[in-house]
């Protein structure tokens, strides 16, 4: 059963390997850095100097909803400021 995992996969043991899927199911860990629609649209305001209050008041949602918004996107993009945020999203390659 091993043997047929990818090498790069092959000594973590199963039940690890279904609790990893579980959690990126569940939204504990992002399966993929790809952002939703209005998660692209908090991350582009965001990034121009928008703040939060801002944001939710130009995307006619809350505050809260930004706030969430935003802890995705952190988690997706693996950074941890809008200043990081704002570089991620200025690269060439987005």
């Amino acid at each position: 059963m091993v043997a047929s995992r990818p090498a790069s996969q092959a000594r973590i043991p199963r039940w690890a390997e279904l609790a990893r899927d579980e959690a990126g199911r569940v939204g504990l860990h992002p399966t993929t850095s790809t952002l939703t629609a209005t998660e692209r649209r908090v991350a582009e305001l965001v990034a121009a100097g928008r703040s939060n209050q801002e944001a939710a008041a130009e995307l006619f949602m809350s505050v809260k909803t930004v706030e969430a918004n935003l802890t995705r996107i952190y988690r997706k993009l693996s950074v941890r400021s809008r200043t990081e945020l704002a570089n991620h999203l200025n690269k060439p390659d987005h």
